[in-house]
């Protein structure tokens, strides 16, 4: 028995280095094959699966939710009232926001004003600077104990308010993105647009009437799809089930996004259906896209491209690139909808209508040509490129 539990033993720290190589993003790929087979060796002649293997995808705080909450099941954009100390609030943008004190009124199902207690603080890290944007995003937190069942945020507890940072129409384009991603899987992020009347506690005269929208938090994504979230930096994205992988590759280079990672989780939750699953990517946060195309965005110096508006595959090199063929096809079904989000909307200007259908149009001249589709996709193979950048950015 002693004999047992000590090969046990050593075979559990054997495994931790193994997997832990082989989850690096700095082990060279042609040690993945190897590593493999020492896993299985291990396993099978020890006959169980050590709970060292465990630790290396780490699982997020995993809150009890039901599942289909009301905030993201309608399209009706919310009216929100928020009474807050705003000079406050929109001024506390230093390295430790506090939270402010504030109350948030809405209808319920009946159409009966509800005020709940809240705390806001401001987040966010680049649109948190005041010299880029006039209004930072804000995180609400709600008294979960005091909200009634017949209001939309039944259930919610923190959610991320997105607000205008130059202009309301930026809010529009970035929340497209939000539902093109829907469109392609539903492993994705929902928003919901809000019209959000702040009104000043200090001043209640001084009113501000913005278009924002609310995200869909992470957690809830994962219980949707029955996943939970895996807090792991340094993963190698070869790791990562391909399908998913790609799809979320594939979808960054439709709207021009360069602005994520995996081994650093930049923009990305990570999310599987336990602890030793592969996880799947879900991207968030948009702004920095060239379908959105702020004026503040620009690509990372270490890319080499000359604005958002290039087009850059940050996908890994594939050995053939029938891979994304599935993956085409479904932004070919979906191509119609997509379009449809852009045209005669009302809340984006004519002239970005027009370019943002021929943005999108020249997607699908990429992916129905083949010689400008191997061009794109075949990117990261190219010894010369920049397709092993790897985007660090912040978390918050």
């Amino acid at each position: 028995m002693f004999q047992l539990l000590r090969l046990r033993s050593l075979t559990s720290k054997a495994l931790s280095t193994v997997v832990f190589l082989y989850l690096s993003e700095t082990t060279p790929p042609i040690l993945h094959l190897r590593m493999l087979l020492a896993i299985f060796v291990l396993v099978f002649h020890t006959g169980f699966l050590p709970p060292a293997i465990q630790p290396f995808l780490v699982p997020g705080k995993q809150p009890i939710l039901k599942n289909n909450l009301p905030l993201f099941q309608s399209e009706e954009p919310l009216q929100l009232n928020i009474t807050v100390n705003t000079g406050a609030l929109f001024t506390d943008r230093g390295d430790n926001p506090q939270y402010h004190g504030g109350k948030i009124s809405l209808k319920d199902s009946l159409g009966n004003m509800v005020t709940l207690d809240a705390k806001l603080r401001i987040r966010g890290h680049f649109r948190k600077d005041k010299k880029i944007c006039r209004y930072a995003p804000i995180l609400l937190n709600l008294d979960s104990s005091a909200i009634t069942n017949s209001t939309a945020f039944a259930g919610q507890n923190k959610l991320k308010l997105v607000v205008p940072c130059v202009s309301e129409e930026l809010i529009e384009r970035e929340y497209l993105l939000y539902k093109i991603y829907n469109l392609i899987t539903p492993l994705s992020v929902k928003a919901r647009l809000a019209k959000v009347q702040f009104t000043d506690s200090a001043n209640p005269a001084n009113i501000t009437i913005l278009s924002c929208f609310v995200i869909e938090p992470p957690e809830q994504v994962a219980v949707r799809n029955g996943l939970i979230i895996i807090n792991k930096n340094s993963l190698n994205p070869e790791f990562l089930p391909p399908s998913d992988f790609n799809r979320m590759a594939v979808f960054q280079f439709f709207i021009g996004n360069t602005d994520w990672s995996i081994q650093f989780r930049q923009n990305i939750e990570l999310m599987a259906p336990n602890t030793i699953s592969p996880p799947a990517p879900v991207p968030y946060d948009f702004d920095h896209s060239g379908l959105v195309d702020a004026p503040y965005a620009h690509p990372a110096e270490e890319l080499e491209m000359s604005n958002v508006r290039q087009r850059r595959y940050r996908g890994y090199c594939l050995s053939s690139l029938q891979d994304l063929d599935p993956i085409f096809t479904v932004f070919k079904e979906k191509r119609p909808q997509i379009e449809a989000l852009y045209r005669d909307n009302p809340r984006l200007s004519p002239s970005f209508q027009k370019w943002a259908l021929s943005y999108i149009a020249d997607f699908y001249t990429i992916i129905d040509q083949p010689k400008k589709m191997k061009e794109a996709f075949n990117y990261p193979c190219l010894p010369g490129g920049t397709g092993s950048v790897i985007i660090k950015g912040l978390k918050e």
